[in-house]
């Protein structure tokens, strides 16, 4: 037998996938007991072994950090759920992740109580969602990082100028623009998240939607990323084939700007980021370590996990991935970009803000992120449902987190706004 009362099994996550080296074995005891059932004897033929140890990416500080800083950031907006996560950008090992509200697995061991289950099920936001994986949300403007891409690579000039005049009109319909009316160029569209500029490009240029498609399957939009397979959502990403089932202009319009058929996961946009950060490799994201055993005197080899596993290369020009870089760069370093609340001197950060709308008057905000600017090293990404803006709600939450990061890296230096 392997299981008996009160033995605990995992049942979600990385502790049920790993459940095998986690129980451990049972020990038998023989016990010899006289016609009135007093003990006699015992002995025990088998001892109990204990389960195995395993070891996460997750680095405890910055987990805390991450924590502090999303709970810290909803209750300045009143917003009620959101997720973070932070990524070593050469290798894919995820350093924190998290998810609020959440539940205490705890409160599961040995049973948990009718009324806080019936909590838990009718709450809402529900904290049985783990949103930096299970849920999909619409990007918004952080997809203008591939369609923007996407569009350099089918040969938009970057320093050419379009007119935004506040609003885009396509059809009979009137896309509302963010930015102000002016003259804008690629960097200063991206940084002031101007609407109509990726509108005009995406559907003026030849194959425009094709191209915006093509891009997005580079980065595996619509495909899970295999981290946690039973917890894990692939979201929702366009093919080729639906171009050709009465596709229009205003569906082209709408997934330039991250709105229509698509939906991400905080994973996926973390993932999205490290590509870009690290120069266009796509690594498998990385949660284990390594299983080790938990007896000291054990000579048994611990089980390595291999990092920095590739799972596709960007077949993009370099150059095109510096356009972007310095513009997301721009849209935090610089006053007038949206993300300029996310600012450390003496640390550059590169990101982009983002918020998109999911129906019934809800938004879902973003920030994503890598720094530093030159030597990528971390890739950040927020989101929460229902924050006022990408750059009011989620960026300050990102600072606090590059904020423990640098003192996590380098102690002795002192963060300044």
């Amino acid at each position: 037998y392997n299981y008996h009362l009160p033995d605990y099994a995992g049942k979600i996550g990385v502790e049920k996938n790993y459940e095998q080296y986690l129980c451990g074995q049972p020990g038998t005891r023989a016990v010899q007991v006289n016609n009135l059932g007093y003990r006699q004897a015992e002995s025990m033929p088998v001892p109990p072994q204990s389960g195995s140890n395993i070891v996460l990416t997750l680095d405890l500080s910055i987990q805390k950090s991450a924590m502090k800083a999303l709970e810290r950031g909803l209750n300045k907006t009143g917003a009620k759920a959101g997720s973070a996560i932070v990524m070593a950008v050469d290798s894919g090992d995820i350093i924190a992740m998290t998810s609020t509200p959440a539940f205490d697995p705890n409160q599961f061991t040995p049973g948990i109580s009718h009324s806080l289950w019936n909590h838990y099920l009718t709450n809402r936001p529900s904290a049985l969602l783990f949103r930096a994986t299970q849920e999909r949300y619409p990007p918004g403007s952080i997809f203008k990082i591939i369609s923007g891409l996407a569009l350099l690579e089918n040969g938009l000039d970057p320093t050419k100028h379009i007119q935004c005049r506040g609003s885009y009109r396509i059809g009979r319909r009137t896309i509302s623009c963010t930015a102000s009316p002016g003259l804008y160029d690629f960097k200063r569209a991206f940084k002031h998240s101007c609407n109509s500029y990726f509108i005009h490009h995406a559907v003026s240029q030849e194959h425009g939607i094709k191209h915006i498609i093509k891009m997005g399957k580079q980065f595996h939009l619509g495909e899970r990323t295999g981290l946690l397979p039973e917890q894990e959502t692939a979201g929702q990403f366009p093919s080729l084939k639906i171009v050709h089932r009465g596709w229009s202009d205003g569906d082209t319009a709408n997934i330039s700007f991250g709105q229509g058929p698509i939906t991400v996961t905080p994973l996926q946009m973390t993932l999205m980021t490290a590509t870009i950060a690290n120069g266009g490799t796509f690594y498998h994201p990385r949660i284990i370590d390594r299983i080790e055993s938990s007896n000291t005197n054990n000579t048994k080899p611990s089980i390595n996990f291999p990092k920095s596993v590739i799972r596709s290369q960007l077949f993009v020009r370099p150059e095109n991935l510096d356009i972007i870089r310095e513009a997301m760069y721009a849209d935090v370093a610089e006053s007038e970009g949206t993300g300029h609340s996310t600012y450390i001197s003496g640390y550059d950060i590169c990101g982009k803000t983002g918020t998109a709308q999911a129906g019934r008057g809800k938004k879902i905000t973003w920030f994503t992120s890598f720094a530093p600017y030159k030597q990528p090293e971390y890739a950040v990404v927020v989101m929460v449902e229902n924050g006022a803006s990408g750059g009011k709600t989620c960026a300050p939450i990102a600072k606090e987190i590059y904020v423990a990061l640098i003192s996590r890296d380098n102690p002795k230096s002192i963060a300044r706004k």
